[in-house]
């Protein structure tokens, strides 16, 4: 009978040790499923504070260069600026007393924010010439598609020498440009 009673104690204990084993089994599944999903929580929580710190971040850097961003965007070229550039244009030619006359501005559909300008300009050599590396050297992205100059005969003046022999008349020539070119957008002076 004692081996009989040993035998039942020892499969009790071996039930309750395999039933102990697959509650703590259970148990620790649960438990790291919970971790896993407060883990994955937390990742959510951590990327959500990173995206807002970056947005605050990137409002702040936005603040910081408005400044500089509309500086540069008032030499891009784009159609809400064609009055500005146009006038610009006016004003370079009118600043050195040039007519300059802007024949067709027209927005290239093919090449984003280039405009294709044709004007037309009357006035001495020096004064066309001046203009001429006025476009090329203004602080815009330009290509100079067509030019034409042509002159004509002004108004004859008197020679300046005062001698009787040497009044002879002395021709003034008026200098015609026709420039087309395509303006794209700011182009910094490179050294």
């Amino acid at each position: 009978m004692p081996r009989k009673k040993t035998y039942y104690i020892f499969s009790i204990s071996l039930l309750f040790a395999l039933a102990s084993i697959a509650v703590f089994t259970l148990m620790f599944m649960a438990l790291k499923k919970k971790n896993e999903s407060a883990s994955a929580l937390s990742q959510n929580i951590q990327s959500s504070s990173n995206q807002e710190e970056n947005i605050a971040t990137l409002k702040k850097n936005i603040q910081t260069t408005n400044e500089a961003r509309n500086r540069v965007n008032s030499f891009i070229v784009n159609e809400n600026s064609i009055e500005t550039f146009v006038s610009w244009m006016e004003d370079q030619g009118n600043n050195i007393a040039l007519d300059v006359t802007v024949k067709n501005v027209d927005l290239l559909p093919k090449k984003k924010n280039t405009l294709a300008v044709s004007m037309e300009t009357k006035g001495s050599f020096d004064q066309v010439m001046h203009f001429i590396n006025m476009i090329q050297y203004a602080p815009y992205q330009i290509l100079i598609t067509s030019t034409s100059l042509t002159s004509a005969v002004k108004a004859p003046t008197l020679a300046s020498q005062s001698t009787p022999e040497s009044k002879k008349e002395e021709p003034v020539y008026e200098w015609n440009l026709q420039i087309g070119f395509e303006v794209t957008s700011y182009n910094p002076v490179k050294n």
